[in-house]
């Protein structure tokens, strides 16, 4: 049965389908087919990341938050949370509070304290995630040949295709939960495109690295079919 429903509540009917689909089966979960894995960073809105999560050899997960200001950087340690003040020096900019520095180099990333340096390695997979949710997004799914990023925040979908070349954003105006089938759609359109995003509960992985998500997708997008995995990030 198609709805229209009031934006405010969008969230939570993502939020409650995401949990529908995955716990309406106590059976295994069967996985679809595996796409390609897509190079994430190429589908981003604005084609950059302002946000960095790292593997560390002693902090373990770290994200570091440069979206605030180009004068200071917000750094999330796995016990407490710091605002590093930026600083130029010989070696190249670095964001320091007196106690704590942290400069990265490429894909790799110091922080340094009174009496350790930890090195660590950016998760570019991790990254987009949580750049995603630092601009409010309740669910992203993406898939390849072309690659493609589908994300929904609050009452809004935005269709991301061509590796980034090309961005559609609609208004939701119906969704349907279908428990049997253990899917959820949402469906939208312009005087220009058409798209119905149908979202299955069921395991997906990128076929590459065996990192699995928690629903499949399948995209009808103006007359074509699109296919790929994604999860909810609230």
């Amino acid at each position: 049965m198609k709805t229209t429903f009031n934006a405010g509540l969008l969230q939570l009917s993502i939020v409650l389908a995401m949990a529908a689909l995955v716990a309406c089966d106590t059976q295994p979960l069967p996985e679809a087919p595996p796409p390609p894995q897509l190079e994430a960073e190429t589908t981003l809105p604005n084609n950059r990341l302002e946000i960095f999560a790292y593997k560390c050899l002693i902090n373990g997960y770290v994200v570091a938050d440069f979206s605030q200001s180009a004068e200071s950087i917000a750094l999330f340690l796995p016990k407490e949370s710091l605002q590093l003040a930026k600083q130029v020096s010989a070696s190249g900019v670095r964001y320091s509070n007196g106690k704590v520095t942290f400069f990265s180099k490429g894909s790799e990333a110091f922080i340094e304290a009174k009496d350790s340096k930890d090195h660590c390695i950016e998760d570019r997979q991790a990254s987009v995630l949580e750049d995603a949710k630092l601009r409010g997004v309740d669910y992203r799914a993406r898939g390849n040949e072309p690659g493609w990023v589908l994300e929904i925040s609050g009452s809004n979908m935005m269709f991301i295709a061509g590796y980034g070349q090309s961005a559609y954003s609609f208004a939701i105006s119906g969704h349907a939960l279908n428990r049997e089938t253990r899917t959820v759609t949402y469906t939208s359109s312009t005087p220009n495109d058409t798209i119905s995003a149908r979202i299955l509960g069921k395991t997906c992985s990128n076929g590459v690295n065996a990192k699995r998500f928690e629903t499949a997708v399948e995209i009808e997008f103006n007359g074509m079919l699109y296919k790929g995995c994604g999860q909810g990030l609230r």
